[in-house]
């Protein structure tokens, strides 16, 4: 539901309810969702990577089930992100990321 261009409106809409009183978006641009591992690294594939008019980054992940793994996997995105903007030779001056991750069956 939002994650194709022409429902950006609602995703827009979901993360200022989200975010409500922390910050306004106004816009999101889509951004590739896959992010390759480099040689033995695990891949990620988001469910949505999107950018805000002010350059943060925002995953939002949907999980239908309960898997084991969920914290641990929320925390792997949110640090992959972060490690591919760091590159070689610049300052660690990093855009803010966040994660709304949503889980249908979670305890």
């Amino acid at each position: 539901m939002f994650g194709s261009e022409e429902n950006k409106d609602l995703l827009i809409d979901f993360l200022n309810e989200v975010f409500k009183g922390e910050f306004k978006f106004s816009d999101i641009v889509y951004n590739d969702k896959e992010q390759v591992g480099r040689r033995n690294y695990k891949s990620v594939v988001y469910d949505i990577y999107c950018t805000t008019d002010t350059g943060d980054r925002v995953i939002v992940e949907m999980q239908y089930a309960r898997t084991a793994d969920f914290i641990n996997r929320t925390v792997f995105y949110v640090a992959r992100s972060m490690v591919r903007q760091g590159h070689k030779g610049e300052d660690y001056d990093m855009s803010r990321i966040d994660g709304v991750f949503i889980m249908n069956d979670f305890v």
